[in-house]
């Protein structure tokens, strides 16, 4: 009997220690909840430090909430032991209902998409056959053309209908090894680059025309098995199509352990596919409306240093937003390993465009920060340059080991390649130039740019670029 009652009580204990700790631990939930949703939002706004600073608390709350359900033996959360108010059971149907609307609204909006694309997918067949049927005998003279191209998913790879110059395609099969020689279509492995200029990670599948000295270039999302992939002549189109079929995954690049060791590097494929076309295509558009202002040195003064033309483009802009939504990621887990960065309150500047149009156009070497002066600690340039071929020009060039305003030592040039994406520590370090622009070039060089500023625990915030040239002392 003794015994008896003593486990009775201890039972008693425990039960009013839980009674005691549920409002504890609904609060700690809370607060994961609400610090997660917080971390979101920081990152959504390019934050960087904010957010890092969110997911400490956050995990450290997590900490203590798991840590006080094992000491008290709960499994389930905290919710579970107590019976909820009307206003909770209330504020859940609320949720609810809002969670089935937004779901029914995308819905609406997939099932309207699709019906859009096959009505466009209608049209486009009936107009096809139309052009078939009133020039049966006709080839298109598209010798002095701009190739076009489309992206068409094809289960786990893809097919890249290309229309361009035919002037070399008679000689063609009509389906042939996509590396064959004879369909003058073939792919290449450039994607990252280390100073030693090792050739790693994501493939390009890159086509050029001799006669009309166009060349295209694409990124790929995934690895190429190049045995597999083919190129298909469909005669009565004039298009080509590029079959391309994934190899199995290989060890992913490693851009973060290149800038670790040598403060800057590359990769392919950062934006691959439809994707990066969207971004040039928002960006050329701004360009040809006339939006873009002309090249001139951060603060108005004119020194003819660069000859581009330029635009800070919003951060919600809705082409821009995925690619910067990706590239925060990137930049958290390069600052987790690189001691420039360590610590830092990040946070993400407005995207920048920079159009190079005309022979000529460059900028001189510079760097994009000196001793702090505007904050910027890492520089990330996107390139969106399809048609881009050797002697165009415009490569960016790095000076990795200039002191001063002089280029001196080696110099790595970076391709602008399309879907490209080139990344340096930028505060007195890496020295860069744009090359001109050659007369060779058919189309102008289109690039997008972030910087990540220290926002000095998080006192300093960037309301615009203009913010980024006061004074920090």
């Amino acid at each position: 009997m003794p015994a008896q009652k003593a486990v009775q009580a201890l039972s008693a204990k425990t039960d009013a220690m839980r009674a005691t700790a549920v409002p504890l631990l609904v609060k700690l939930e809370e607060q994961v909840e609400k610090l997660t949703k917080l971390a979101d939002d920081y990152l959504e706004q390019g934050m960087l430090g904010h957010y890092a600073e969110a997911i400490k608390m956050r995990d450290s709350a997590t900490v203590s909430l798991e840590g006080l359900q094992q000491k008290l033996g709960i499994s389930g959360e905290a919710a579970d032991l107590a019976t909820p108010t009307k206003a909770e059971v209330k504020k859940e149907a609320k949720k609810d209902a809002e969670r089935e609307a937004k779901e029914d609204a995308k819905r609406l909006s997939e099932r309207d998409k699709d019906n859009g694309k096959k009505a466009d997918a209608r049209e486009a067949k009936e107009d096809t056959k139309k052009a078939v049927k009133d020039e049966p005998n006709e080839a298109l003279d598209l010798c002095n053309d701009e190739p076009s191209y489309r992206w068409i998913a094809a289960g786990e790879g893809c097919v890249v209908e290309i229309k361009g110059p035919a002037c070399e395609a008679d000689a063609m099969p009509d389906v042939a090894p996509l590396a064959a020689k004879a369909a003058f279509v073939r792919c290449i492995f450039p994607s990252y680059q280390y100073a030693t200029d090792q050739e790693l990670s994501e493939v390009q599948a890159r086509c050029s025309w001799e006669t009309s000295a166009w060349q295209l270039t694409l990124p790929v999302a995934f690895s190429l098995d190049v045995a597999k992939c083919k190129v298909v002549r469909r005669r009565k189109r004039q298009i080509l199509e590029l079959h391309l079929t994934p190899a199995p995954p290989a060890p992913s690049c490693g851009l973060k352990q290149a800038v670790l060791e040598q403060g800057f590097g590359w990769m392919d494929g950062f934006l691959a596919g439809q994707e990066a076309d969207v971004v040039r295509a928002r960006l050329l558009d701004l360009w040809k409306k006339g939006e873009l202002n002309e090249g001139e040195v951060e603060g108005g003064k004119r020194q003819h240093l660069r000859s581009d033309h330029y635009l800070f483009m919003q951060e919600d802009d809705p082409a821009v937003a995925p690619f910067t939504r990706r590239l925060d990621q990137l930049v958290l887990s390069i600052a987790k390993e690189v001691d420039e960065l360590k610590d830092l309150w990040l946070m993400r500047g407005r995207p920048m465009v920079a159009v190079y149009a005309g022979a000529g156009a460059r900028y001189t070497p510079h760097f994009d920060a000196v001793r702090g002066d505007n904050g910027r600690k890492i520089t990330c340039v996107l390139y969106l340059n399809p048609f881009w071929k050797p002697g165009d020009g415009a490569e960016l060039q790095i000076f990795p080991e200039a002191k001063g305003i002089s280029p001196e030592g080696p110099c790595h040039e970076v391709q602008p390649l399309h879907g490209r994406l080139a990344c340096f520590l930028c505060d007195s370090r890496n020295l860069h130039a744009v090359k001109p622009v050659s007369e060779s070039a058919k189309m102008p060089r289109v690039a997008i740019s972030c910087w990540y500023y220290d926002s000095e625990g998080g006192q300093f915030h960037r309301e615009d670029e203009r913010d980024a040239l006061r004074s920090r002392s």
